[in-house]
Formats: structure tokens, C-alpha cells, sequence
């Protein structure tokens, strides 16, 4: 393989627009269509700069950016036909006889595209069929702020919990908490599907806003291991859908062509997992302070630093695994 004097770039998940899209690409190779098969597809975007290509080699594909020479098969059309046509929006042969695209090269290969990159080998890791990926709206509403943005905006009544409570115990906090998660379910019925996480948060605040007030003394005692328990399970509960907790939102930081990829699913899966443990151990170590109170100090300083590998290890392995699916 030859390259000109521009750059050959490798791609990653984590490069944004099309890069990411491409490097989703990869991931969904399946090696078992056509075994053993070397070949390298180009493609032109019409309305983008950069030559992008998938390599095949060795039961692998990898993304590339920049000039490759001689590809097996080119493709020339618009960044949004091809990421409609991938989605299963656009239908591949309908497509090409409206124009939509041409081709150069081995016309044998583009007749297999849409097998190729079927991703059937790890379909079997789900057991729900995916959704009309096309019917999924791109954001979170009219808002246009990241996944991981709404996460956060999520996670405001827990946090005015965590803090507004624990400083000042009593109904006030718990009433604001509530009304706040109402106020997000109420904005995402009228503009989109609200998430697992901001149901199950605005469920469970009501009943605990209602409890509350009936000052049973089992729940006023043990109110916070009973928040950590619920938060727990409702992550670990979650990956019984399709989309986990953190793929509901993490998806919205890329293609809808690669939210069916393993790398995508299992990435967040196991980070969905990792923090629905944590909250159950968090349980754990607030009832042990309740029990022990003169635990109760270095458990909580325990259960906050623990907090720092947390963040720290989702970062880098939101970064780090994806690269291991693409390397095979």
C-alpha cells in the first residue's frame, strides 16, 4: 500500500464527526462474510475535504483519513447519503439508482457492503432487536448540549440531596429535588422520550417526598442507604434495555451508525455496571456508619475519595477499550 505525500491518519471513536463515524464503521466489519478478504474502500465526500478509507486485512478493518492509492472500490456521494444509508434510513440499491452516489472499482464488493458491515457476528450480545435509528432525534430535545451534558443536568436533584440534605436535613430539599426531576420529565414528554434514569429519579423522589412526611422512622433513619440502593439498582436495572444508563446518554456524542456496535454496547455496558456497584458499595458504608458511628467519618471520606478513581477510571477506559475492539 502506497500513500501520497498527505498524512495517513488512523481514526478513533473519540476524533468527532466523520472520523468517528468511519472509525464506527470498522467496528461493525464482520470477517465471517467474506473470509481472508484484503481490500481497501474509499470514499469522497462531496461536502468534506478528507478522503477517508476502510482497510481490510487480516479478518480486520480499520478507518483511515488522508490518500491511499489504488483503492479496491470507491465511493463519491454526501457525507449525510452515506450516514443515512449505513442507519438503514436510505436503502443502499435505491440510493445508487437515483444517483444518490457512484462508485469506481469492484462493483462485486459494494453488492456486499451492507453484509459486511451487518456487525452479525455480536448481535448475539443483545437480546432485544435495535430500534428505528432513524426515529431517534440526535439530541436530547431542542437543546442542543451534549449527552454527557444531560447526565449531569440528570443527576442536579441527587445532588441537592447529596449536599443540601446532608447539611441540612428536612423536607425543603427533598421538596425542591422533586420538583426539579418533575420539571425535566415534563420538558423531555413534550420534546423527546425522557430516559430510565429521569423516570425512575422522579418516581422515586415523590414516594420519598410522601414517606417523608409521614415520619416513618425506619425510612427517616435509613433514607440515605435506601437513595443509594435505589440508585444502584436503577443502573444495574438498566442493562436489561437495549441502550444501558450511560449509552441512553454517551450515544448522543456520536453516529447513530455505531450505537448498534459492540464497542459502543459493551463500553457502556460495563461502565453502567461499574457505577451500579459503586453505589450499592456506597450503601454498604452508609449503613455501616449508621451502625458504628464512630465509623461514620472515615467511611464517608472514604466513600467521596473513592469517587476520584471512579471519574478517573471512566475517563480513560471510555477512551481505552473502544481502541482494544478496533485492534481486534
Amino acid at each position: 500500500m502506497n500513500s501520497s505525500e498527505n498524512e495517513v491518519i488512523s481514526l478513533k471513536l473519540t476524533d468527532g464527526g466523520m472520523s468517528t463515524f468511519f472509525a464506527g464503521m470498522a467496528l461493525r466489519y464482520n470477517p465471517n462474510v467474506v473470509p481472508k478478504l484484503e481490500a481497501i474502500i474509499g470514499f469522497k465526500l462531496e461536502d468534506r475535504e478528507e478522503n477517508y478509507y476502510l482497510i481490510i486485512k487480516g479478518d480486520k478493518c480499520k478507518a483511515y483519513k488522508g490518500t491511499v492509492e489504488s483503492p479496491t472500490l470507491k465511493v463519491f456521494t454526501s457525507a449525510d447519503t452515506w450516514m443515512k444509508i449505513s442507519t438503514g434510513e436510505l436503502d443502499g440499491a435505491m440510493g445508487y439508482l437515483k444517483k444518490l452516489y457512484t462508485v469506481e472499482g469492484d462493483m462485486n464488493l459494494l453488492l456486499k457492503l451492507n453484509v459486511l458491515f451487518s456487525e452479525a457476528k455480536t448481535q448475539k450480545q443483545s437480546s432485544q432487536p435495535m430500534k428505528n435509528l432513524d426515529k431517534i432525534p440526535d439530541h436530547r430535545g431542542p437543546l442542543n448540549i451534549s449527552g454527557k451534558s444531560w447526565l449531569n443536568i440528570a443527576f442536579a436533584p441527587w445532588i441537592i440531596i447529596w449536599i443540601w440534605y446532608s447539611i441540612s436535613p428536612g423536607v425543603l430539599p427533598l421538596i425542591i429535588a422533586t420538583s426539579l426531576s418533575i420539571i425535566f420529565i415534563v420538558y423531555h414528554i413534550k420534546t423527546n422520550l425522557p430516559t430510565l434514569f429521569e423516570i425512575g429519579t422522579s418516581i422515586y423522589l415523590i414516594i420519598v417526598l410522601i414517606l417523608f412526611g409521614l415520619e416513618l422512622e425506619f425510612f427517616m433513619k435509613y433514607i440515605v442507604v435506601i437513595n443509594n440502593i435505589f440508585l444502584g439498582g436503577l443502573w444495574l436495572l438498566s442493562l436489561t434495555k437495549f441502550f444501558s444508563l450511560t449509552a441512553e446518554y454517551t450515544r448522543y456524542e456520536f453516529p447513530k451508525a455505531i450505537w448498534s456496535t459492540r464497542a459502543f454496547l459493551k463500553t457502556n455496558n460495563i461502565l453502567t455496571s461499574l457505577w451500579g456497584v459503586y453505589f450499592l458499595c456506597s450503601a454498604i458504608m452508609n449503613l455501616i456508619s449508621i451502625i458504628y458511628s464512630e465509623l461514620s467519618i472515615i467511611l464517608m471520606i472514604v466513600n467521596y475519595l473513592l469517587l476520584i478513581p471512579m471519574f478517573a477510571f471512566t475517563s480513560w477506559f471510555q477512551k481505552w477499550y473502544p481502541k482494544k475492539v478496533i485492534a481486534g
